[in-house]
């Protein structure tokens, strides 16, 4: 059994806090900072602090960067595969076009139909 504390022999407890998880569709960026601000710290007694072991706010953000740089690339070297395929380019700024549209309609639908991608 441990010692009980007293005033000449306190020490600093670290104590495990169970892992939060969001309940439903909530934003994976908001729900760290969020749940921190709100339902945690204002019930916390004085000098108790939370530290945070796993957020993973960056690699979200780091993720959505790389899918940016990536359909960039993508839709360029379609577009030239599609140019040189047709060799008109008026014919082919029909399909240049409509491809970006129609990924951009599904977005749309999926937004409106309160669906994620995962």
């Amino acid at each position: 059994m441990a010692p009980r504390p007293t005033r000449e022999n306190r020490e600093v407890r670290r104590v495990r806090f169970a892992e939060g998880r969001r309940a439903g569709p909530a934003p994976d960026l908001d729900t760290p900072e969020a749940v921190r601000a709100r339902e945690i710290e204002p019930a916390l007694p004085p000098g108790v602090k939370i530290v945070s072991t796993y957020d993973r706010s960056d690699l979200i953000l780091r993720s959505i960067a790389t899918l940016k740089e990536k359909l960039i690339e993508e839709s360029l070297i379609v577009s030239l595969v599609i140019i040189i395929f047709l060799f008109h380019v008026r014919s082919a700024l029909v399909a240049i076009i409509t491809l970006p549209i129609a990924i951009i309609l599904s977005f749309i639908a999926i937004y409106y139909l309160n669906l994620t991608s995962s």
